[in-house]
């Protein structure tokens, strides 16, 4: 009987600088509320408890895009902060702190 619910709220914006280029920036919310995600095992009985967990992550992100003719250059830079609530005896919870980056180029003809 596993149950979650997400909730999500998004922003993002974006400004264009000129013909070529435009940039951006934004944030994300997500809250993640599950209940019976994880049991305990033993060896010759079924799972016999189950426990609920609750994930908080937070994002920011960061765009730019430049566009040239056919090609267009593309940067997105994201930092999120995740941290996981499991209510569960004898596991610890979980904190991520990450930065990511992503730059693609694309052409069209």
């Amino acid at each position: 009987d596993y149950d979650g619910q997400l909730y999500l709220a998004f922003l993002f914006l974006e400004y264009l600088v000129n013909d070529e280029m435009e940039g951006g920036a934004g944030y994300e919310y997500q809250f993640w509320d599950v209940g019976n995600r994880s049991g305990v095992t033993g060896e010759t009985t079924p799972t016999t408890e189950f426990f609920d967990y609750e994930t908080t992550k937070q994002t920011a992100r960061g765009s730019m895009r430049y566009t040239f003719g056919g090609l267009t250059f593309s940067w997105l830079m994201e930092y999120f902060y995740k941290d996981q609530d499991r209510n569960r005896p004898g596991s610890f919870d979980q904190k991520w702190n990450v930065w990511r980056s992503k730059l693609t180029a694309e052409a069209a003809w």
